[in-house]
């Protein structure tokens, strides 16, 4: 298990993040099974746990069980009336900005705080489970029904009084039950358009299986200039539950060795992330590959305060890709309103195109003039077969 958590780690996982990952994100790293990667998890999240106990001891403060949270951090959140409950929804950014710390930082301390949130609504449920267990119900005795005064006889009860002989009690339940109908109908004719709304709506679903058909109705934004080879012919965006991408290439794709970048302004704002052709990318997804195989595949962040550093960028996660001939599809597991996607193919000889266009759920964008290559220090080394050696910082 440790061995696990030290090849995380070495990636630049902290334990907090381990902790927060999915079991597909850890199966696709590490290439284990559903156990092993669940066992990693729950590992991560007791050690993130032991830790905060471990600090909680120490500091009577409750926020400085938190990591990286000393006494002025500490003064400085509660000078913003912050609790864990806060810091919990916050983002990354944020508590940057307060702190004048890393995104990493950043990220475990809301980790860490996620953590304790969901720890205490799962012993909360547990107290409510076991009183409601250990609660005695009193049992009535039979015959004995506890009525107000006069509401047996003579009262407002069952007999010579409003109740249900020679009252009124019967009438009163027939006329109730002339309103059921209406209100029944009512309620109907609320809810029948929108249970047709979402029996009969269309729900668009793209799957990345290497089969291209349903793209078919997606709006394409075509690369015009035949600049390269392999050169971009085709690129398109649909935003769902993730962020998927399609590009089509002039030739068939990774007979020789090629990688697909796809650059990702998911915010829209110039001033953060890479700064390339006007773009802020915050996030790229690569593939690469040869012999006619995908490779290797991954999702990177930029994590970086020179916003002209390539190597600024960690790795973030897992995503999915497929092609098929001069075509690849891929998943990438970002749920965006609507970023901008910028993409570059690459040959092994040096050879490279740049998408005419950056593209958005709304449209496509001209992109800044750049003068030369932006990735002319740039170039792939290292590849042999079975192996890729990845050196995209600049040179």
């Amino acid at each position: 298990m440790l061995r696990y958590i030290k090849r995380l780690k070495n990636m630049g996982f902290s334990i907090y993040h381990i902790a927060k990952m999915r079991v597909d994100e850890i199966k696709n790293i590490l290439n284990v099974d559903n156990g092993v990667a669940e066992s990693i998890i729950l590992y991560a999240r007791m050690t993130v746990e032991k830790n905060m106990e471990s600090r909680g001891k120490r500091y009577p403060n409750e926020i400085m069980k938190l990591p990286y949270i000393g006494v002025k951090r500490a003064e400085k959140l509660s000078r913003e009336n912050l609790k864990i409950e806060n810091i919990a929804k916050m983002k990354p950014e944020q508590l940057m900005n307060i702190l004048n710390i890393s995104r990493k930082m950043a990220e475990d301390i809301i980790i860490a705080a996620e953590i304790t949130v969901e720890s205490r609504k799962e012993e909360r449920e547990k107290e409510q489970k076991e009183e409601f267990k250990n609660r005695r119900i009193k049992e009535t005795p039979p015959g004995i029904i506890k009525l107000r005064s006069g509401s047996v006889v003579n009262g407002n009860g069952l007999i010579n009084g409003r109740g249900l002989i020679n009252g009124m009690g019967q009438r009163r339940e027939k006329r109730g039950m002339k309103k059921i109908p209406i209100i029944i109908f009512m309620i109907f004719m609320i809810l029948l358009p929108i249970f047709l709304t979402t029996v009969f709506t269309p729900v668009h679903i793209i799957k990345i299986d290497g089969k291209f058909g349903d793209w078919n109705n997606i709006q394409g934004y075509p690369d015009t200039r035949n600049d390269a080879t392999p050169d971009i012919v085709l690129l398109k965006l649909f935003i769902g539950d993730s962020t998927y991408f399609y590009c089509q290439s002039s030739k068939n794709l990774f007979e020789k060795p090629e990688d697909l970048i796809v650059l990702i302004d998911a915010d829209r704002n110039p001033n953060t992330g890479y700064m390339l052709n006007g773009l802020g990318a915050d996030f790229y997804a690569h593939v690469w590959g040869w012999n006619g195989k995908i490779m290797g595949k991954g999702l990177y962040y930029f994590n970086s305060t020179n916003r002209f550093n390539w190597k600024g960028f960690s790795y973030y996660g897992g995503i999915d890709a497929a092609f098929s001939g001069n075509q690849i599809e891929m998943r990438i597991p970002l749920k965006l309103k609507n970023p901008k996607i910028y993409a570059f193919l690459r040959g092994k000889n040096g050879s490279m195109d740049e998408s005419d266009l950056a593209i958005g759920r709304d449209g496509g964008y001209e992109i800044k003039a750049y003068n030369g290559n932006p990735f002319e220090r740039i170039e792939i080394r290292g590849i042999k077969e079975g192996e890729i050696t990845l050196h995209l910082g600049v040179i």
